[in-house]
């Protein structure tokens, strides 16, 4: 990072919410456009506040490339499609897991002190639903949470 370099140069439209920042910005080589949250926890309206979490935001975004989403993408449709079928007498077959895998699509990245968090849709196999992934800052998720709307 040069020196010059301005902590919030990569969130666009930031603006300040009930103390959480909110703005949008490009990930996955500038592919893909997302909102992103920073919330560091406290009562704030001063965006100088959220510069030392919009620094680690910038460096996570920066590491969140095509090849690890890929390989987060696996890791969520075994551990979604393993889980949803755990009740059954059906075996999820290859299908299934590559059915979920291939649709899923980050909507939103949420930024806490600790870890972050990925919102993905997957509108066929999850309709009206929002997948959320707990993961810290070496890309390890540690919550998967499916919340219907």
């Amino acid at each position: 990072m040069s020196s010059d370099y301005d902590a919030f140069e990569f969130i666009e439209s930031p603006n300040i919410n009930n103390a959480i920042l909110e703005g949008y910005a490009l990930i996955l080589e500038n592919s893909n456009r997302v909102k992103v949250t920073l919330d560091i926890e406290k009562e704030t309206s001063n965006i100088e506040d959220f510069r030392p979490l919009a620094n680690v935001s910038w460096d996570i975004i920066s590491r969140l490339n095509l090849e690890r989403l890929e390989i987060l993408k696996k890791e969520i449709a075994d551990q979604i499609t393993t889980s949803s079928y755990s009740q059954s007498e059906y075996i999820p077959k290859e299908k299934d897991f590559n059915s979920l895998q291939n649709e899923l699509k980050i909507d939103q990245i949420n930024f806490y002190l600790e870890d972050f968090t990925l919102l993905f849709s997957a509108k066929n196999n999850f309709p009206n639903s929002t997948i959320y992934i707990q993961l810290n800052d070496a890309f390890e998720i540690e919550n998967i949470e499916v919340l219907h709307q």
